[in-house]
Protein backbone atom coordinates (compact mmCIF):
# COMPACT_ATOMS: atom_id res chain seq x y z
CA UNK A 1 0.00 0.00 0.00
CA UNK A 2 2.88 2.13 0.87
CA UNK A 3 4.73 1.84 -2.24
CA UNK A 4 1.72 2.31 -3.86
CA UNK A 5 1.08 5.86 -2.86
CA UNK A 6 5.22 7.08 -2.65
CA UNK A 7 5.19 5.81 -6.17
CA UNK A 8 2.41 7.86 -7.33
CA UNK A 9 3.84 11.03 -5.34
CA UNK A 10 6.49 11.06 -6.81
CA UNK A 11 5.28 10.19 -9.90
CA UNK A 12 3.14 13.71 -9.92
CA UNK A 13 6.34 15.60 -8.18
CA UNK A 14 8.64 13.86 -11.29
CA UNK A 15 5.85 15.11 -13.89
CA UNK A 16 6.11 18.37 -12.61
CA UNK A 17 9.41 19.22 -11.83
CA UNK A 18 11.25 17.05 -14.54
CA UNK A 19 12.46 19.78 -16.57
CA UNK A 20 12.60 22.51 -13.87
CA UNK A 21 15.42 21.77 -11.70
CA UNK A 22 14.52 24.70 -9.75
CA UNK A 23 10.95 23.63 -8.75
CA UNK A 24 9.56 21.60 -5.69
CA UNK A 25 6.69 20.63 -5.07
CA UNK A 26 4.57 20.36 -1.78
CA UNK A 27 1.88 17.75 -1.90
CA UNK A 28 -1.14 18.12 0.52
CA UNK A 29 -4.21 15.65 0.70
CA UNK A 30 -7.72 16.99 1.50
CA UNK A 31 -8.97 16.03 4.75
CA UNK A 32 -12.43 16.76 5.71
CA UNK A 33 -12.92 19.84 3.13
CA UNK A 34 -9.81 21.45 4.15
CA UNK A 35 -5.93 21.15 2.56
CA UNK A 36 -3.77 19.28 4.91
CA UNK A 37 0.05 18.61 4.59
CA UNK A 38 0.89 14.90 4.05
CA UNK A 39 2.70 12.90 7.07
CA UNK A 40 5.22 10.80 6.24
CA UNK A 41 3.76 7.84 7.58
CA UNK A 42 1.08 8.15 4.87
CA UNK A 43 3.73 7.58 2.39
CA UNK A 44 5.11 4.84 5.14
CA UNK A 45 8.26 7.34 4.86
CA UNK A 46 10.85 7.21 8.25
CA UNK A 47 9.61 9.56 10.85
CA UNK A 48 11.86 11.61 12.83
CA UNK A 49 10.77 12.38 16.10
CA UNK A 50 7.20 13.29 16.05
CA UNK A 51 5.53 17.23 15.60
CA UNK A 52 6.16 19.00 12.65
CA UNK A 53 9.03 16.42 11.99
CA UNK A 54 6.50 14.18 10.85
CA UNK A 55 5.26 16.30 8.06
CA UNK A 56 6.12 15.95 4.25
CA UNK A 57 8.33 18.34 2.88
CA UNK A 58 8.70 19.97 -0.79
CA UNK A 59 9.86 17.22 -2.96
CA UNK A 60 12.01 17.72 -5.74
CA UNK A 61 12.63 15.64 -9.10
CA UNK A 62 14.20 11.90 -8.03
CA UNK A 63 15.36 9.38 -11.05
CA UNK A 64 15.15 6.68 -8.88
CA UNK A 65 11.37 6.47 -9.57
CA UNK A 66 12.31 6.48 -13.14
CA UNK A 67 12.49 3.27 -15.10
CA UNK A 68 15.00 2.71 -17.63
CA UNK A 69 16.33 0.25 -20.10
CA UNK A 70 19.03 0.00 -18.05
CA UNK A 71 17.26 -0.70 -14.85
CA UNK A 72 15.13 -2.95 -16.45
CA UNK A 73 18.18 -5.52 -17.10
CA UNK A 74 19.02 -4.85 -13.57
CA UNK A 75 15.76 -5.81 -12.10
CA UNK A 76 15.50 -9.00 -14.41
CA UNK A 77 18.94 -10.20 -13.34
CA UNK A 78 18.56 -9.43 -9.95
CA UNK A 79 15.36 -11.45 -10.07
CA UNK A 80 16.89 -14.23 -11.48
CA UNK A 81 20.22 -14.24 -9.34
CA UNK A 82 17.73 -14.64 -6.42
CA UNK A 83 15.90 -17.11 -8.24
CA UNK A 84 12.71 -14.69 -8.61
CA UNK A 85 11.77 -16.17 -11.89
CA UNK A 86 7.91 -15.57 -10.94
CA UNK A 87 9.20 -11.67 -10.95
CA UNK A 88 11.81 -11.69 -13.91
CA UNK A 89 9.31 -13.08 -16.28
CA UNK A 90 7.08 -10.28 -16.76
CA UNK A 91 10.01 -8.33 -17.86
CA UNK A 92 10.75 -10.73 -21.08
CA UNK A 93 9.60 -9.41 -24.15
CA UNK A 94 6.32 -11.43 -25.74
CA UNK A 95 7.80 -11.05 -29.09
CA UNK A 96 11.44 -10.62 -30.20
CA UNK A 97 12.74 -9.39 -32.64
CA UNK A 98 12.34 -11.70 -35.76
CA UNK A 99 9.25 -12.89 -34.43
CA UNK A 100 10.37 -15.21 -31.65
CA UNK A 101 8.03 -15.16 -28.94
CA UNK A 102 8.63 -16.24 -25.42
CA UNK A 103 7.68 -19.28 -23.74
CA UNK A 104 5.11 -20.13 -21.18
CA UNK A 105 5.92 -19.12 -17.26
CA UNK A 106 6.19 -23.20 -16.66
CA UNK A 107 8.68 -24.01 -19.24
CA UNK A 108 10.23 -20.65 -18.35
CA UNK A 109 10.88 -21.52 -14.66
CA UNK A 110 11.82 -24.68 -15.36
CA UNK A 111 14.74 -23.88 -17.80
CA UNK A 112 16.14 -20.82 -15.91
CA UNK A 113 16.59 -23.77 -12.85
CA UNK A 114 18.45 -25.50 -15.30
CA UNK A 115 20.97 -22.71 -16.24
CA UNK A 116 24.24 -21.52 -14.98
CA UNK A 117 23.56 -19.13 -11.89
CA UNK A 118 24.53 -14.98 -12.34
CA UNK A 119 27.29 -14.91 -9.78
CA UNK A 120 27.93 -11.01 -10.16
CA UNK A 121 26.60 -8.60 -13.19
CA UNK A 122 26.54 -5.00 -14.29
CA UNK A 123 24.78 -2.95 -16.55
CA UNK A 124 26.94 -0.25 -17.89
CA UNK A 125 25.60 2.04 -20.47
CA UNK A 126 22.82 2.36 -22.85
CA UNK A 127 21.81 3.95 -26.38
CA UNK A 128 18.68 4.51 -27.95
CA UNK A 129 17.93 3.52 -31.35
CA UNK A 130 16.59 6.62 -34.04
CA UNK A 131 13.10 5.47 -33.75
CA UNK A 132 12.92 4.74 -30.19
CA UNK A 133 11.48 1.23 -30.84
CA UNK A 134 14.64 -0.42 -29.33
CA UNK A 135 17.78 0.61 -27.08
CA UNK A 136 21.25 -1.33 -26.69
CA UNK A 137 22.06 -1.83 -23.14
CA UNK A 138 25.95 -3.08 -22.55
CA UNK A 139 26.16 -5.74 -19.55
CA UNK A 140 29.03 -7.35 -17.74
CA UNK A 141 28.14 -10.49 -16.18
CA UNK A 142 29.92 -13.31 -14.38
CA UNK A 143 28.09 -17.26 -14.07
CA UNK A 144 29.37 -19.92 -11.72
CA UNK A 145 30.41 -22.11 -14.68
CA UNK A 146 33.91 -20.31 -14.22
CA UNK A 147 34.18 -18.61 -17.46
CA UNK A 148 35.18 -15.24 -16.24
CA UNK A 149 33.49 -11.96 -16.84
CA UNK A 150 31.53 -11.82 -20.14
CA UNK A 151 30.39 -8.61 -21.90
CA UNK A 152 27.28 -8.63 -24.17
CA UNK A 153 25.44 -5.67 -25.66
CA UNK A 154 21.70 -6.14 -25.60
CA UNK A 155 18.72 -5.02 -27.33
CA UNK A 156 15.71 -4.40 -25.45
CA UNK A 157 12.10 -3.77 -27.50
CA UNK A 158 9.54 -1.10 -26.56
CA UNK A 159 6.29 -2.63 -25.45
CA UNK A 160 3.72 0.14 -24.43
CA UNK A 161 5.77 2.36 -22.02
CA UNK A 162 8.67 -0.42 -20.88
CA UNK A 163 11.92 -1.71 -22.69
CA UNK A 164 12.13 -5.46 -22.57
CA UNK A 165 14.62 -7.96 -22.92
CA UNK A 166 14.32 -10.71 -25.60
CA UNK A 167 13.98 -13.79 -24.58
CA UNK A 168 16.55 -15.60 -26.69
CA UNK A 169 19.01 -12.85 -26.04
CA UNK A 170 18.59 -13.53 -22.15
CA UNK A 171 19.30 -17.43 -22.60
CA UNK A 172 21.95 -16.78 -24.81
CA UNK A 173 23.90 -14.86 -21.70
CA UNK A 174 22.99 -17.14 -19.82
CA UNK A 175 24.83 -19.85 -21.53
CA UNK A 176 21.57 -21.94 -22.61
CA UNK A 177 20.36 -23.11 -25.66
CA UNK A 178 16.69 -22.11 -25.03
CA UNK A 179 13.51 -23.93 -24.71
Amino acid sequence: MYLARRLAAQSIVNTITANRPDVSVQLLFELNGSAARVRRTELGLETFGGGSHDLLEPMEFDDSYVITAPGVVACLLEHIQNGEYDKAYPLIAELEQGGAQKPDYASFETYMASLAKIKSFSVREQTQNKDSSSILVTVEITLDNDQGVRRYQLTLKSEGSIYKLGYKSLINMLGGDGV
